[in-house]
């Protein structure tokens, strides 16, 4: 109800950013409560599984790994809500550095992590790869990227209420994380194929990628920060010493440019040197 109210103040201008928190919040608790409800799902045990399989048939680990991905959503939503104040209070700053640089090496840890490379090692699930695809880009677009705006005050004081695009990210994300589980449950209850939820979980990918389009356009002036995210996916794919490493360069050089300690043009500067 929350989802199709969001989507209905969206068409008619009407936005409310209450609901942009208080989605996510119910995402994580619907989350939880699939995990108390289908502890009959099989493990992962490194097969393919979820959409991927030719059952459709999701695997406890990946129900369960959807609460992080809900609680990553919920980081941004607040992030795009409250920014002014968490960015102004050096008390968000513990929170903003955990979300915006480190959220993929840290909490990820707490939760069951569901391999791609299970889903495409045969080399036969295109269905599979393209989810990679989508994930990966997804988690540096959608998240590092727009969060390293976000940490830099780009979006304003108001993101959620002054940019549309902010909006439409959340309302996407919603359908990635809480409505992609609600899915199984028709499923489950015989109201909808297991071929039914496939599309309808896949088909809001190419509206993600439209949305990063406009994300890329609008941000064509802060390119090296588009650049810094770009190498950042394909350090994605290194160990994760490397990773590590590579988010605490980003975040030190956001850090010295939020406080005054570094200008705009000498960090562009280094970087075209380097």
């Amino acid at each position: 109800m929350q989802f199709l109210l969001v989507c209905i103040n969206e068409v008619v201008g009407k936005p409310d950013w209450k609901l942009y928190v208080t989605m996510p919040l119910t995402g994580i608790i619907q989350s939880i409560i699939a995990c108390c409800t289908f502890t009959f799902l099989p493990p992962a045990n490194e097969e393919v599984q979820g959409y991927y399989h030719a059952t459709k048939v999701m695997s406890y680990d990946f129900i369960k790994e959807n609460i992080y991905f809900a609680g990553l959503l919920l980081f941004q939503s607040c992030y795009f809500v409250f920014n002014e104040t968490m960015r102004t209070n050096i008390a968000f700053l513990p929170l903003e550095l955990l979300g915006v640089f480190y959220p993929y090496h840290t909490i990820r840890g707490y939760f069951p992590k569901s391999s791609f490379r299970h889903s495409t090692k045969d080399g036969k699930n295109k269905f599979a790869s393209v989810t990679k695809f989508f994930y990966v880009t997804a988690k540096h677009l959608q998240g590092y990227y727009v969060n390293y705006m976000l940490f830099l005050g780009m979006l304003g004081n108001n993101p959620i209420m002054e940019w549309s695009m902010t909006r439409r990210l959340c309302i996407l994300g919603g359908w990635g994380t809480t409505i992609a589980v609600f899915l199984q449950t028709l499923k489950f209850k015989g109201y909808i194929s297991p071929t039914a939820a496939m599309i309808l979980y896949a088909g809001a990918f190419p509206i993600f990628w439209s949305i990063y389009a406009v994300i890329m356009a609008t941000c064509m002036e802060h390119m090296w920060l588009t650049a810094l995210t770009v190498v950042g996916i394909a350090v994605n794919f290194k160990s994760w010493s490397l990773q590590v490493a590579y988010q605490t360069l980003v975040c030190s050089i956001c850090l010295a440019l939020r406080f005054g300690e570094m200008d705009m043009n000498t960090l562009i500067s280094s970087l075209t040197k380097a």
